[in-house]
């Protein structure tokens, strides 16, 4: 079983948004941005015993495209991104939706 997370660690990860492979929003690197957790909602479908396996889907790009723009002209943008998590057969068991939120210093 893959060790527990908490959710600081999962924070921690999620200071970059990435769609693609391509980042929109590196945070801390020169402390100008931010990415924080606006909303998260999970839903369990099915029980598990064993590992799981998250992924995440891709922004579209109407969404990727908005987020840049809200970004860059009002110095906050959100970003909605859905994970499924399959247990060990490959069958879903977990929905997570989780919306994020990168400002700068000023917003």
């Amino acid at each position: 079983m893959a060790p527990e997370t908490s959710s600081a660690e999962w924070t921690s990860r999620l200071a970059s948004l990435w769609a693609g492979g391509i980042p929109l929003i590196v945070a801390g690197a020169d402390g100008a941005r931010h990415v924080v957790i606006r909303s998260a909602q999970m839903r369990f479908l099915a029980p598990v015993s064993g590992e799981l396996v998250a992924t995440a889907s891709i922004p579209s790009a109407g969404a990727t495209a908005a987020f840049r723009i809200a970004l860059a002209e009002k110095g906050r943008a959100r970003l909605t991104v859905p994970v499924a998590s399959q247990g060990p057969g490959g069958d879903i068991a977990a929905r997570f939706v989780g919306e994020y939120v990168a400002f700068g210093p000023d917003s």
